[in-house]
């Protein structure tokens, strides 16, 4: 049997005893929401920061096949041949590659850090953007260095950058062209990495020798334990910071040189191994 209460003596909608004001809440669902809140965060940021690193290897991939494509117009005007690598004035490839990729980004990996601005004479301590000043004021600033085996330097001369001319590949018609590292990732503008070079003993560790042990100024930990190159055959790709010992940098490079597993330094020991 149902009771049928008057109309009249129903609650009214303005009665807070029976309705809350809408929109209204109370401490413990705002704790609840704070809480749903922090939680989310805590499951989005890792996947954020991962998207933002892997979205940084992408633009510098980009910056690197774009490098393939000026080299391939380069050396297409030079027959299939590199520059002399030291031309007077010109200082390594700048200033000679610089009417072909005149896009200032093109010079910077998303990762690299800020530059120190050099003169000509002493290099000092580089970080992971170089920069070079002429005497005449032109400045060059960048954070890919190139494989300096890669140059055609004049008969007549038997060294550049402190060896053996003999070592280099002159040109782009070599076996094995997409083992051959052309422009890479760097603290300096250029380097002739050797199979006996150490690696560097902390991560970030400053490059201070001249023409010795240049592979430090490629074993930059950018993206998480890679670097990314271009090679001879001008494809782009990410490289293992140990394994840019397996890499041909120069025709007597010993691809079984390089340090042994008890040899890679503490901050090394995570990354990938290649046999």
């Amino acid at each position: 049997m149902s009771i049928l209460i008057p109309k009249e003596r129903l609650p009214k909608r303005s009665d807070e005893r029976f309705f809350p004001k809408a929109g209204a809440f109370t401490l413990v669902e705002l704790l609840v929401v704070i809480a749903i809140i922090a939680l989310l965060m805590s499951i989005l940021m890792p996947a954020l920061s991962r998207a933002r690193s892997q979205a940084k290897v992408v633009l510098d991939l980009s910056n690197l096949r774009q490098w393939g494509i000026i080299w391939q117009m380069y050396t297409t005007d030079y027959d299939g041949y590199f520059n002399a690598g030291d031309e007077g004035t010109s200082f390594e490839w700048m200033e000679t590659i610089h009417p072909y990729a005149k896009d200032k980004d093109l010079y910077f990996c998303p990762e690299a850090a800020n530059p120190i601005y050099l003169w000509r004479g002493p290099r000092g301590i580089t970080t992971s953007v170089w920069a070079w000043r002429y005497p005449s004021g032109e400045r060059f600033v960048g954070s890919y260095g190139i494989n300096e085996f890669c140059f055609d330097p004049p008969q007549t001369m038997s060294t550049i950058w402190g060896h053996p001319v003999s070592l280099n590949w002159r040109h782009i018609n070599y076996k094995g062209a997409g083992n051959i590292p052309l422009m890479v990732g760097a603290s300096w503008a250029g380097g002739a990495p050797d199979h006996s070079d150490e690696p560097p003993p902390f991560e970030g560790a400053p490059d201070e020798a001249l023409f010795v042990n240049n592979m430090k100024r490629f074993c930059l930990n950018r993206h998480d334990g890679h670097v990314n190159g271009v090679f001879l055959d001008f494809s782009a790709r990410q490289i293992g910071l140990k394994e840019l010992w397996k890499l041909q940098w120069h025709k007597e490079f010993d691809l079984y040189g390089g340090p042994t597993k008890q040899e890679w330094p503490d901050w090394m020991r995570r990354f990938r191994d290649y046999e």
